[in-house]
């Protein structure tokens, strides 16, 4: 009874995990509208203008490093939870934790690009 409850508490635990990082990635899709919106009338936003930066480009190359992290380990702990292996399974909990960190990162990023480049053109 209790490694079964233990088992449902772990599953439910990753599954907020997956939902919080489900969120910030949704977040990231609709932030990212605020750059296409006024390409057209404001170059500053356009993204391809953006990603010429250095530093825009790492943290999107960071942001992909910790994607694939959490693809892996999301597998590796679908793997843990079929073998009933709690240290395994709690893999997925840090490979969402990274996603978060890799988002929050990318976000703040492209927030200093863009300061940068409105304080250019004043």
């Amino acid at each position: 009874m209790v490694e079964e409850t233990r088992g449902v508490q772990m599953n439910l635990i990753n599954v907020v995990f997956s939902v919080i990082a489900g969120i910030i990635a949704f977040l990231a899709f609709l932030y990212s509208f605020r750059f296409y919106k006024n390409i057209k009338n404001d170059e500053r936003y356009a993204l391809a203008m953006l990603f010429t930066r250095k530093e825009a480009i790492n943290a999107f190359k960071f942001l992909a490093l910790c994607g694939f992290f959490h693809g892996i380990s999301m597998i590796v702990s679908a793997i843990g939870l079929q073998l009933q292996d709690p240290i395994i399974s709690k893999l997925s909990k840090t490979g969402c934790i990274m996603l978060m960190i890799g988002f929050f990162y990318f976000f703040l990023t492209l927030e200093k690009v863009t300061k940068k480049s409105r304080w250019k053109e004043k």
